[in-house]
């Protein structure tokens, strides 16, 4: 409490392995995330590791070029969401001791 912001989103890169950015519509127009995005790349380059992981929803939005590089998990479709959810379990399992992941669909409406 009391801490800007900007310095809390910093301070979260920095203590999570992984960063994932979920793209949709809502996305692109989020400074924030944008912001959050570029926090995590430059972490990235400067500890030479790749901790974002791009979860698409919305296979009409094109990636800009720093995110395009990245293997991505598509979710576009929900008929996908089993399999990129697997993908997202398994690598995050990979760099941890133990992880469960569970799908919960978003409501319709």
């Amino acid at each position: 409490m009391g801490v800007p912001r900007v310095l809390e989103f910093e301070r979260a890169v920095r203590e999570s392995r992984r960063t994932l950015l979920v793209i949709s519509q809502w996305y692109l127009v989020d400074d924030i995330s944008r912001f959050i995005e570029l926090l995590a790349i430059t972490y990235g380059l400067e500890t030479h590791a790749w901790p974002v992981i791009p979860l698409v929803l919305d296979e009409s939005i094109k990636l800009p070029p720093r995110l395009a590089v990245l293997t991505q998990l598509n979710a576009a479709n929900p008929e996908r969401w089993p399999t990129a959810l697997a993908r997202l379990c398994a690598e995050l399992a990979a760099r941890t001791r133990q992880i469960r992941c569970r799908l919960i669909a978003p409501t319709q409406g």
